[in-house]
């Protein structure tokens, strides 16, 4: 409506600008009535605007329709009643139905034929009934139109409203869902200052987004200077090694442990750290969190423990030792010949002074595995000779019980193979001993295989009672048993299959469990053929002379081997001659140092398969047999009778492996 009404009143300022200019050529006669009608056309419009604005849209839509009818009265009589001006009448009746209702448009309409019936009838003239038809017509198709337009109009009208009722439940949400944010962060900051572990929020790029108080406190940082750190600046204290540690625990690289501890020495702590990532239901990633935990208290009773269970553990040994060579004294009938009754208590003293020897064993162990001080030592061996060692002693066992221990070494198992052999022999002793000890009737077997070129398997598999699949996860643990009859007739520190486990992992291999109830157990123990440990150095590396320590007392031959060493051989040890003779075959060692008494085989064998070389090997024996000595001592360059200096030892072995001094 004020868009029509402000052209109006555009089209009479037109005009009354045109008939003030054109009254100054002197055209007053011409032009006077269109001065006074672009005058009135703009008053009227300007009273419409004012009606329209403060009153009545609808008030002022009549008006405006009036005013258009009242511009036929400018027009001759004659020109109306003859229907042409037309255009005066059609305007009217179309703007009729929006500007009022649709159906306006048949009373302008009616109107309009009215006005031009009264003229013709006063001018004694025939109306224009054609023009009365067309003006219904216009009204017809106007008020068609009128009524799509308002009904579109409503549509819209109506969906203005929905949306806007919409939009206004959106902001409403919104608002709620924002306070509820609010509130929910607030109570996750409170429950986060209130949390003793400290607790740090990363986003997916690893920067640091949320920091409880706790968590500045162990690390010796205000949070507000740790939020938009990256995880690597967090844990700048620690060293390169550690560090990289932490890091790969923090993103999940190639660990399956729950947690990780670290000295943290800004604050002088030792820290836990767990981390997990936080990804929504659709598995969207939104970052990583990690909780800190003071585990000082814990870290110094663990170490107390350890110290104590070190000293009892030594401290036993000594009466522990007295016991039981006093018990084979007996045994030997060096203090007169036992009864029968006698001998069975003695010898009862002495099996159960072997089982307090294992558990003092196994508690050191566990100890300086706990500790981090266990070594694990390579040196060459034979795996059928190792297998043969343990059915001889534990085929006692086996006999007593009514079992069948049986021994099964497949093919491509080398002759010699690299590593720890008294602590391969320590697990093999412990699960067998469990096989036999657990097993009520049936067999037990010892299998060697390849399951690939690096690596070579040692299953125990027996036909006991079987583990329950819920036990099974649990049994490696320290201290844990399994929970059965059998097992409480069987009683243990629950030491053995915990260390076992443990000293896999130290040798770089795998155990793995099979087992079914009533069926029995498989436990496989996977190592690499180049062992796991301290290597003793390849042949010839770095111009070094390369030595050849035959001895199977272990403690002896690895003083031996670093003796050697520190005087700049690199050197090998083999336990026995079975060994060593493999190794011979393969090898030329610069010097030999060599024992008499040894299992599968002498040491005379060793020293006639050294004889065959040419030019010959400097062999220095060692010996704790001084008759023995004597019988060797031209066919060898030094021998030395235990104990001995090993000083004295690397001197000798240096000179002779100077091709310039002699002996």
């Amino acid at each position: 409506m004020n868009v029509l009404v402000l052209n109006t009143a555009g089209v009479a300022i037109m005009g009354f600008l045109f008939t003030t200019v054109a009254l100054n050529f002197s055209w007053e006669a011409r032009l006077t009535p269109l001065f006074a009608a672009s005058g009135t056309l703009l008053f009227t419009s300007a009273l419409i605007y004012v009606i329209n604005q403060h009153v009545s849209g609808w008030l002022a839509g009549t008006l405006f329709l009036v005013g258009l009818l009242a511009m036929l009265f400018f027009d001759e009589p004659y020109e109306v009643a003859l229907g042409r001006s037309g255009v005066y009448f059609t305007l009217p009746i179309v703007l009729s139905s929006v500007l009022l209702r649709p159906y306006a448009s048949f009373f302008t309409a009616g109107i309009s034929s009215l006005i031009i019936g009264v003229v013709a009838v006063r001018l004694d003239a025939v109306p224009n009934f054609f023009t009365m038809l067309l003006f219904f017509g216009l009204a017809v198709v106007s008020w068609v139109s009128a009524r799509t337009l308002e009904q579109a109009l409503g549509d819209l009208r109506t969906a203005n409203r929905e949306l806007e009722q919409l939009n206004a439940d959106l902001d409403r949400r919104v608002k709620e869902r924002t306070r509820e944010l609010d509130r929910a962060l607030t109570q996750l900051q409170a429950v986060l200052n209130g949390i003793a572990d400290g607790v740090i929020v990363f986003d997916p790029d690893d920067v640091a987004l949320l920091v409880n108080p706790a968590a500045g406190l162990l690390l010796g940082k205000a949070p507000g200077d740790l939020v938009g750190k990256g995880a690597r600046i967090l844990f700048d204290a620690l060293s390169e090694e550690k560090r990289a540690e932490v890091l790969a625990f923090y993103r999940g690289a190639d660990v399956d442990f729950p947690s990780i501890k670290f000295r943290w020495s800004p604050t002088e702590r030792t820290l836990s750290m767990s981390a997990a990532p936080v990804v929504l239901e659709d598995g969207e990633r939104l970052g990583r969190v990690i909780v800190l935990r003071d585990y000082t208290r814990e870290a110094q009773i663990d170490e107390m423990k350890s110290t104590f269970i070190t000293i009892a553990s030594h401290e036993l040994r000594t009466p522990l030792s007295a016991v039981q060579g006093y018990s084979e004294m007996l045994l030997e009938g060096t203090r007169g010949e036992l009864s029968r009754e006698q001998t069975e208590i003695v010898e009862r003293l002495c099996a159960n002074a072997g089982v307090l020897e294992n558990l003092v064993n196994n508690l050191l162990d566990q100890a300086q595995i706990e500790a981090g001080t266990l070594e694990i030592r390579d040196s060459l061996y034979s795996v059928e000779d190792l297998i043969e060692d343990v059915v001889e002693n534990l085929k006692v066992i086996a006999e007593g019980r009514r079992l069948e221990l049986i021994c099964e070494v497949g093919s491509g198992i080398p002759a010699v193979v690299r590593g720890d052999r008294v602590r391969v022999h320590q697990i093999l002793m412990n699960l067998t001993g469990n096989a036999l000890k657990f097993t009520q009737e049936g067999s037990v077997s010892i299998e060697v295989s390849r399951p690939d070129e690096g690596h070579f398997a040692l299953t125990v598999r027996d036909t006991g009672p079987g583990i329950p699949e819920s036990e099974q996860a649990r049994i490696f643990e320290p201290f844990e048993h399994v929970d059965s009859g059998l097992t409480r007739r069987n009683t243990g520190a629950g030491l053995g299959l915990s260390i076992v486990g443990q000293l896999v992992e130290l040798m770089g291999g795998r155990i793995e469990l099979e087992s079914e109830v009533g069926r029995g157990s498989a436990f496989t123990v996977t190592l690499p053929l180049s062992g796991g440990g301290s290597e003793p150095k390849a042949e010839g590396q770095d111009g070094r002379s390369d030595a050849l320590i035959v001895e199977d007392d272990y403690d002896l031959s690895l003083l031996c081997a670093s003796a050697l060493e520190n005087a700049g051989f690199s050197a090998q040890i083999a336990d026995s001659a079975s060994v060593a003779n493999r190794f011979l075959e393969r090898r030329r060692p610069d010097v030999v140092v060599l024992d008499i008494h040894l299992p599968q085989g002498s040491g005379l064998e060793v020293l006639k398969r050294i004889d065959d070389y040419d030019p010959p090997i400097s062999v220095i024996v060692i010996t704790a047999d001084e008759r023995a000595a004597e019988r060797v001592r031209d066919r060898v360059a030094v021998t030395l009778v235990k104990p001995f200096s090993f000083h004295n030892l690397a001197q000798m072995a240096r000179r002779l492996a100077d091709p310039t001094g002699k002996t």
